[in-house]
């Protein structure tokens, strides 16, 4: 399972400004060695509010995932952090859904020198992915790892994993940039998976009927 005694890296938390009804973003060092370019936290743009997601969940943070890979350079060292601690899974591959996991995962993949693969999201209402036919034969009894640049709610991550398993592929691990709120650790506890992620934020998930937002009467934000 993840351990912070790893990295120089920067673990986000949201705490209660004094006097304020919102939650807010703020920063916790967990290392005072600051010789990484950039924190992986301004790389994307995390936003507070009250977000619907394709899952149809609602949830108290939205980042911004679009300019994550705009900067490979900068976000280098985090990826070859996570892909260290992936190593020590014995893994023949990395596969993540498309766009941003398919990204992470091929970054992981050529700095292991493995074999990398994506799922893609298959059109229609219900939240799938599927792996290329043309590789599906190629994973069979392969050690894989799925991964995702972000897990929230964790759709994606989740639909790649079912189908990693139908082409016969064993998983044997998790992976991700960032973690935000429990869901990805209770999947992977569910699923008996070691989860690797470089920085968790804490944010808040909940179904349209049990959100404290919308009782709050808080308006829904596209992000």
């Amino acid at each position: 399972m993840h351990s912070e005694t790893h990295t120089p890296l920067q673990r986000i938390h949201s705490c209660a400004t004094k006097g304020a009804t919102n939650r807010q973003l703020c920063n916790e060092t967990c290392n005072p060695n600051k010789t990484l370019p950039d924190t992986l936290l301004r790389l994307p743009t995390p936003k507070a509010g009250h977000f619907r997601f394709e899952s149809g969940l609602h949830g108290d943070v939205w980042l911004d995932l679009d300019g994550l890979f705009l900067r490979p350079r900068a976000l280098h060292p985090f990826v070859a952090e996570l892909a260290a601690r992936l190593a020590a899974h014995e893994i023949d591959a990395v596969c993540g859904p498309q766009t941003g996991g398919a990204i992470l995962a091929q970054l992981i993949a050529a700095e292991l020198d493995r074999e990398f693969c994506f799922a893609a999201r298959v059109a229609g209402p219900a939240i799938e992915y599927r792996i290329p036919d043309r590789v599906r034969s190629r994973l069979r009894a392969k050690r894989i790892v799925a991964v995702d640049d972000a897990i929230y709610a964790g759709s994606a991550i989740r639909a790649t994993v079912a189908d990693l398993e139908a082409c016969g592929a064993a998983v044997t691990a998790l992976g991700a940039l960032m973690v935000l709120g429990d869901s990805a650790a209770l999947f992977a506890a569910g699923m008996q998976l070691p989860l690797e992620w470089i920085t968790r934020i804490d944010a808040g998930l909940w179904s349209a009927a049990d959100c404290p937002l919308c009782r709050s009467y808080i308006s829904l934000d596209d992000g």
